[in-house]
């Protein structure tokens, strides 16, 4: 993870309590005008997700919003636009097919490179893809396509993300992490998220740390 790297995990952009998180995203971006690049996960039908983030970015006064749809390979002058931008925004939707498109277009090394210095917002997907892996995307009911083994994922962090967190999960995330007991899964439910600045952590919300089946609340680490 680049030293300066800046993050923030959504598990969701939908309810009124992300406004604590959105306080923070303007403030890394360090620019009062701030561009943004959107990379849907299906490309397919990313429109009406599209316009609905223009509506949400619009609200706190960032209208420079731009789509990077995943149906093609990047020229030289998309992806330099898309690299120029401020903050980098990675969508939610179907994990495991937004990490093989995001293999196909060779977009992971790019990504890496925005890192640097950018900042990166995920929202659900968008969040667990910043990731050393995506395998507690298991947990929501889904497997990977046919063929699809390995699962790593951006590793711009050490710890594993779950999103969407609510009591019915909780069993089956602390057995999953019984069977990864050197990770560390940091849980948050809707609203809740986690900023990340350089060697710096803040958790919004009541999020919770998960290691080897034991769950901690994540601020008392």
């Amino acid at each position: 993870m680049p030293e300066d790297c800046k993050l923030i995990f959504y598990s969701d952009q939908v309810i009124p309590a992300n406004r604590r998180l959105d306080a923070h995203l303007e403030g890394l971006a360090g620019n009062r005008a701030p561009s943004i690049a959107y990379i849907p996960s299906d490309p397919r039908r990313f429109r009406t997700f599209f316009e609905d983030r223009r509506t949400y970015y619009g609200r706190l006064g960032i209208t420079d919003l731009r789509a990077f749809p995943l149906d093609h390979d990047f020229s030289a002058a998309e992806m330099d636009d898309l690299l120029g931008c401020d903050i980098l925004h990675l969508a939610g939707g179907d994990t495991f097919g937004f990490l093989r498109l995001l293999r196909q277009r060779r977009m992971i090394s790019h990504i890496r490179t925005f890192a640097k210095t950018g900042v990166i917002v995920g929202t659900s997907a968008g969040a667990i893809l910043m990731t050393p892996n995506i395998e507690v995307n298991r947990l929501y009911g889904t497997d990977p396509p046919d063929g699809m083994t390995d699962l790593s994922a951006l590793a711009l962090v050490q710890f594993e993300f779950f999103a969407h967190l609510n009591d019915e999960k909780l069993p089956a995330l602390y057995e999953y992490s019984r069977g990864r007991p050197a990770s560390v899964i940091y849980a948050a439910r809707d609203g809740d998220g986690i900023i990340v600045a350089g060697t710096q952590m803040k958790f919004v919300g009541d999020i919770v740390k998960i290691i080897n089946g034991n769950m901690s609340p994540a601020n008392a680490a």
